[in-house]
């Protein structure tokens, strides 16, 4: 295998790494992106969505820290 061969294929491995990684990043953003959906679901199904957001805010803070005291 020559030098320039070696290039190659060591610049085709870079580039169909970088895809997968392209791929990855598309697939936590899509992963993140429905999980604050079902979030803000939740949070429409418990009538919390008609408060203003620092309310929802602090309510959910406040339940995060009785969670954690239990």
């Amino acid at each position: 295998m020559s030098t320039l061969e070696a290039i190659q294929k060591q610049e085709r491995a870079i580039a169909r790494l970088e895809r997968e990684l392209a791929l990855q990043k598309i697939k936590e953003r899509k992963a993140d992106a429905r999980n604050k959906i079902e979030l803000g679901g939740l949070v429409i199904k418990s009538q919390m969505h008609r408060y203003p957001k620092v309310i929802i805010l602090g309510a959910l803070l406040d339940a995060l820290e009785h969670l954690q005291k239990d």
